[in-house]
This record gives structure tokens, C-alpha cells and sequence, in this order.
């Protein structure tokens, strides 16, 4: 069990079943608890007089705790954390770290936040631009499993307003 979202900061949980082969050779697979999602922002497909700046990326009802020899499945509103944790998303660029959760229902999600400029529209003051998408293997997947790295690159087009793709677009903060 985790106490808060991001209390790996000493190192990643794993999981060790020692087996001992002929020859008394003893080996000890170790298995990391959690997965890697490196989140890459690529803005080049932008129209132009369109500009973001991009703020930070999260992690939301990321998994509490994990089963340590079996599949961790996700068990209702008091097997995750609902907030997750933030980091800062420096040079379109970050890694987050959450443990396994597989099962039916939505599991946990990515959230990029980004001060958006166009001729159009502005995010208000103090206030972003929300992309929001299910992390999984392929749409409708919302398992993330343990020791796998997931990479995502988020390649905004045009407006980039539009979710043509397996995500959300929170435009609340718009205005003219």
C-alpha cells in the first residue's frame, strides 16, 4: 500500500520469488510493482498564430496499492487515489510512475495542462487547457501493467482543439 500517490521517492517497489535450480544455483527474479509512462508533447503540427505552453502532467486514480505475486485489479474507489500526483512538464517531456491496475472499468489517466494562445481563444488567467486520455495498450485497454514502460507522444494538430483521438479536450478555460 501507498500512503500518498507518489511515495516512491526512495525507489520503486518490487517483487522477488527466489528459486533454487539443480546444482543449488539460487536465482532471485525481481519485478518492479509499477509501470513507467514517459509522456512526450510534440507542438510542431500546431497551426500557425497557435501557441501553448505547456504546465505540467498527471496522473489521476492512479492504483493505492498492488498485489506483490499475482494480477493487481482494480477493486472500487478505495483501491486508487483520486487526484494522483503532478509534474512539471519541462521541455514537452516527463516520466510518471504508478502501480499495476488492470480490470474492466476506466482505470487510471494521463491530464496535460497548458496555457493555450490563438487569434480565436485564450485560456483565462491563471487557468489551463486540459488534454485527458486513459492510459492502456490500445483503445478501450485500460490496463497498465507492471514492469512495462509505456510511451506516449501527444502531437496536437491544427487548432489543437480538436479530440479526434482516444482523448478528452477541456476547453472551460477558453475565452475570446
Amino acid at each position: 500500500y501507498l500512503a500518498y500517490p507518489d511515495e516512491f521517492s526512495r525507489g520503486i517497489p518490487m517483487a522477488a520469488n527466489m528459486e533454487i535450480t539443480a546444482g543449488e544455483k539460487i536465482r532471485i527474479p525481481v519485478e518492479r510493482l509499477m509501470a513507467r509512462v514517459d509522456i512526450d508533447v510534440d507542438l510542431s503540427h500546431l497551426d500557425a498564430g497557435v501557441r501553448m505552453s505547456l504546465r505540467e502532467v498527471s496522473v489521476g486514480e492512479c492504483p493505492s496499492s498492488a498485489l506483490l505475486f499475482s494480477q493487481s485489479v482494480r477493486s472500487g474507489r478505495d483501491s486508487h487515489f483520486a487526484n494522483g500526483y503532478s509534474k512539471r512538464l519541462e521541455s514537452g517531456s516527463a516520466s510518471l510512475y504508478l502501480l499495476e491496475s488492470t480490470g474492466d472499468t476506466h482505470g487510471p489517466y494521463i491530464q496535460i495542462k497548458a496555457e493555450y494562445y490563438s487569434p480565436e481563444w485564450n485560456t483565462r488567467t491563471g487557468e489551463y487547457l486540459i488534454y485527458r486520455f486513459h492510459l492502456g495498450e490500445e483503445p478501450g485497454d485500460y490496463n497498465v501493467r507492471r514492469n512495462n514502460i509505456y510511451h506516449i507522444t501527444v502531437i496536437p494538430e491544427g487548432d489543437g482543439l480538436s479530440n479526434t483521438d482516444a482523448w478528452s479536450v477541456d476547453r472551460s478555460a477558453l475565452e475570446k
